[in-house]
């Protein structure tokens, strides 16, 4: 479960950015909080901004943090991502930071890193007891500056000595929680994965994702998995119900290797069932299969999935049908999260989202901030406030022009 994620030095951000999960003292939509140990987080979080001002650039920082720990920073990375409207900031290091509660582990985790020119300078990773109890001690499992020396509170011999080990063979450009995560000997292993394989990143400017039906590691995986058609079916049958099922087909291609492709099925006007190919369904139907699958994925695991430009050829109803499933604890039973931009507005009321699960960004001199609805409290933003209208006003800024 995301508790926070924060950045600083990316892109048009050029201070430290808070993305804060942990749910305020508001009681709106109180029973749809993830809640664990009395604490309670946040389910989604909606992103609202004027084009060009930065909203896709908080959902790369997500991403690049993934990017590095994928594997050596010089083999992703070739040009510096620093703020470069400022020289002095430019010449700073980037860093990131997440936080997390992870069951596994049944800890808070803080870990984080920052990095300048392909080379990183400060790794960090801590954990504490995931309690409401103050001031609790977080443990430092390392850290690690840019001489590569490390300090630890680890007691436990085996765990203290592959630490160390890691430590001794991971280079300048290279994080120490990638090695532990590849080594997969010691339980922090499972922050890498987390952080890696089961956090998603969507990004609906990128054609890619939206052809994710013809992914053959995919269509192969629902081919097996009978089970996960039918979800599928079911999911897109609401948005168009024209669409009765799916079918995962495999046939040989022309190099006689297994190909797998995916029919819509329809009916005629006698009531007979038509084979359509799925390629040649509308664009929304299209990205909806893709999205469809994080969604189902994200809540059964209870993971996180950022979705930049969720509202892209979604009908406006069907974003509010989305955020709401996140909401819906029948629905969302594990405490999947959804961090999502979007310019539609439909969903900027109290009936669909909290104030403190309502964010803008905003750029000013080239830097863009980030900021909650929340943090208008006192100058009158109630719950019963018609949020967007005041939006659009330009009361909470964030908008191409006044």
């Amino acid at each position: 479960m995301l508790l926070q994620f924060k950045f600083k030095n990316f892109k048009s951000f050029k201070e430290e950015t808070i993305l804060n999960m942990e749910a305020t003292s508001i009681k709106d939509h109180n029973n749809s909080l993830i809640e664990i140990n009395n604490i309670k987080t946040l389910p989604v979080a909606g992103i609202y901004g004027a084009n060009a001002s930065g909203k896709s650039n908080l959902f790369e920082a997500f991403n690049f943090m993934q990017i590095y720990l994928s594997a050596k920073a010089n083999d992703f990375i070739k040009s510096k991502i620093g703020f470069i409207f400022d020289d002095n900031t430019y010449k700073e290091a980037t860093e990131f930071e997440v936080c997390l509660y992870l069951k596994e582990l049944d800890k808070e985790i803080r870990y984080g890193f920052s990095v300048y020119d392909n080379e990183f300078l400060e790794e960090w990773l801590y954990t504490k007891a995931f309690s409401k109890t103050p001031n609790i001690k977080e443990k430092c499992v390392f850290y690690r500056n840019a001489d590569n020396k490390i300090e630890s509170d680890i007691k436990d011999y085996n765990i203290k000595k592959e630490i160390e080990f890691v430590a001794s063979v991971t280079t300048s450009n290279e994080l120490m929680l990638t090695n532990i995560g590849k080594r997969n000997i010691i339980e922090y292993s499972e922050i890498y994965y987390y952080l890696l394989m089961d956090s998603k990143f969507i990004n609906y400017s990128y054609i890619i994702d939206e052809n994710i039906y013809r992914n053959q590691l995919l269509l192969k995986f629902l081919y097996e998995h009978k089970n996960n058609i039918n979800i599928l079916s079911n999911a897109l049958n609401k948005i168009d119900n024209a669409i009765k099922r799916i079918e995962i087909k495999k046939k040989n291609n022309e190099n006689l290797e297994i190909y797998y492709y995916v029919d819509s099925i329809h009916l005629n006007s006698n009531n007979e069932e038509v084979a359509f190919p799925f390629e040649k369904e509308s664009c929304g139907t299209k990205k909806y299969f893709g999205l469809i699958l994080y969604i189902i994925d994200a809540m059964e695991t209870g993971k996180p999935i950022f979705v930049d430009e969720l509202d892209s050829k979604l009908h406006p109803l069907l974003l509010r049908y989305i955020v709401r499933q996140f909401h819906d604890k029948n629905v969302n039973k594990n405490g999947g999260q959804l961090i999502f931009s979007a310019h539609n507005i439909i969903c900027l009321n109290s009936k669909d989202l909290r104030r403190d699960e309502i964010w803008f960004v905003e750029k000013k001199n080239q830097a863009s901030e980030l900021y909650s609805l929340y943090d208008f409290r006192d100058s009158g933003a109630r719950n019963d406030l018609e949020f967007g209208k005041n939006y659009l006003s330009g009361r909470f800024g964030a908008i191409p022009f006044e």
